[in-house]
């Protein structure tokens, strides 16, 4: 590549002197998995407090941009506080009980006594 053509290119983007890859392969900052927010976080999660896992999800991904895990777990705290916000929760509930119910009853072959 010629200097002019890598001087147009690096004009657009800032350039730091270590790149957060460099830095996860040199173990200075650990994967997001790794990290203890990413457990808090989750637990935050499952126990429902959703508000405070977005928070903690959205440093991680401040941290992470550049990995999938991090945005994928933000954006399903996002999703499962708004299902929660407006109760589409009982609504999923009652359909799973239904559909458990209609396959048991109507849609499973019954077995037939062996003589």
């Amino acid at each position: 590549m010629s200097g002019c053509a890598q001087a147009q290119r690096s004009e657009g983007t800032p350039q730091s002197s270590v790149s957060s890859a460099a830095l996860v392969k040199n173990n200075r900052l650990p994967l997001p998995s790794k990290e203890p927010i990413n457990a808090q976080a989750s637990d935050h999660f499952y126990d429902m407090d959703y508000e405070r896992s977005i928070q903690e999800f959205t440093l991680l991904y401040e941290r992470h941009a550049d990995d999938p895990d991090s945005i994928n777990h933000l954006l399903n705290a996002v999703l499962f506080h708004e299902l929660y916000r407006i109760g589409a929760f009982i609504g999923v509930a009652i359909i799973l009980i239904v559909a458990s119910f209609v396959y048991q009853r109507f849609l499973v072959p019954k077995a037939e006594n062996p003589v």
